[in-house]
């Protein structure tokens, strides 16, 4: 019996020990001040990298996106090597080769094409733009650019460089942008432009930015936690989610019927 309650006290000692060290490491990362700086270029092909790490590198996060996203989390100044993200995945070559059949009925043929035109018109109606799912929700987005205001005063970002063209595709909102960015003091200055595009039909983003700054984790998990509990900015997210969504099936059919 002396010895069973041996073993139980020794591993209760090594349970306890590990909590505390993770204890520890969570205070340490939460409270600790971490750099980060960010590169990306937008255009045709977008890259970006991202790199993010304690004062003392003891953990540090590298991502980059090209095509395809690669991470890499890195531990003990850089002795553990964790790397993050998989391989693209190959698209497999489509069997064109349809099988032949008889003549379709007319009848059958204007029927089956009228369910499709009254499918594809029912579903038009529930599309909902990114426009309108922006201005649609104007309560949460405003709710959300409130905390992101209050991260960005606390995180001090720098821009370093910034050439940008930019457009949503439509006048209004590509307006209500330009006017959220007059808020942000940093990014006027040398070696800073930002254009907006009113005349642009399709939203896009091109040029280059940089920044750097430091922030502690523990007041963007605060900021997450208030944007996530909301009721309006959960909605506002999930309509622009919506929309984004419907906007890459949109062009990937447009694609596919001009193939």
């Amino acid at each position: 019996m002396s010895l069973f309650l041996s073993v139980l006290a020794v591993i209760g000692k090594i349970l306890l020990i590990i909590l505390l060290v993770v204890l520890v490491l969570t205070l340490y990362l939460l409270f600790t001040p971490f750099m980060y700086r960010a590169d990306g270029a937008f255009g045709e092909d977008n890259v970006f990298v991202a790199k993010l790490h304690d004062f003392s590198h003891f953990f540090g996060i590298t991502a980059a996106y090209s095509g395809g996203l690669a991470a890499q989390i890195t531990l003990l100044w850089g002795a553990v090597k964790i790397p993050l993200g998989g391989k693209k995945k190959e698209k497999k070559p489509e069997n064109n080769v349809k099988q032949e059949s008889g003549p379709e009925p007319a009848s059958t043929g204007k029927k089956q094409r009228n369910a499709a035109e009254a499918e594809q018109a029912a579903e038009s109606k529930k599309k909902k733009s990114l426009p309108s799912a922006v201005l649609g929700n104007l309560g949460g987005l405003n709710y959300i650019i409130k905390q992101v205001f209050s991260l960005l005063g606390k995180m001090k970002p720098t821009v370093l460089t910034a050439d940008l063209d930019y457009s949503t595709g439509e006048p209004d909102t590509t307006g209500y942008v330009t006017g959220v960015l007059a808020l942000f003091p940093f990014v006027y200055g040398r070696k800073k432009s930002f254009r907006p595009d009113f005349q642009a039909d399709e939203p896009y983003i091109r040029g280059t930015i940089g920044l750097k700054g430091k922030i502690f984790l523990f007041q963007a998990v605060y900021i997450i936690i208030r944007i996530i509990a909301n009721k309006d900015s959960r909605a506002f997210i999930g309509d622009v989610l919506g929309a984004v969504k419907q906007q890459k099936k949109d062009k990937a059919a447009k694609q596919s019927k001009a193939a």
